[in-house]
């Protein structure tokens, strides 16, 4: 038999850091510019879903501003492998997988906000695979976190750097 792959999460899309990076700040990923902003997401892809897993939800932040929202999506479906680039973002038609819901980011809108700092800034993304579907109405990311460490089987984690300089 094979061994189950372990839950993880990555983006196809990010690179090597192309600017000098603060030791408090490592990660060894960056986000290109094309996904800063008022851009569209990246390629978003994960493995590994763990066995008993009703639904997905995915959190984006940046801990290094106090945990600034920059994407909240929940309620995906277990069969997804993943969310293709451009699906979420300021001009973009937010689409979805399914019946997946996306929260309001903290600039204001609903969807991916882009990393858009003054400075070098460490960003985390949370993948959490969960024992059952959130309730739709949940609205805020604290809420969205409360609920999904609540509900969560287990949780996959990445990180990137982006530079402000660099926009």
């Amino acid at each position: 038999s094979t061994e189950p792959l372990d839950f993880a999460i990555s983006s196809p899309d990010m690179v090597e850091p192309y600017f000098d990076v603060p030791a408090n700040r490592e990660c060894e990923q960056a986000l290109p510019v094309a996904f800063s902003c008022n851009n569209s997401n990246p390629e978003i892809r994960w493995e590994g879903v763990p066995e008993g897993t009703v639904s997905l939800a995915l959190i984006f932040d940046d801990p290094t501003a106090g945990g600034f929202d920059h994407w909240a999506i929940f309620n995906i479906d277990p069969s997804e492998t993943g969310l293709d680039a451009g699906i979420s973002g300021r001009d973009v038609n937010n689409n979805p997988p399914g019946d997946a819901v996306e929260l309001e980011n903290g600039f204001g809108w609903d969807g991916y906000l882009g990393s858009c700092p003054s400075g070098v800034n460490l960003y985390s993304w949370r993948l959490y695979a969960l024992d059952d579907e959130l309730d739709a109405g949940i609205t805020t990311y604290g809420a969205l976190q409360v609920a999904a460490e609540d509900a969560q089987i287990e949780r996959a984690e990445m990180c990137h750097v982006f530079d402000g300089s660099q926009i």
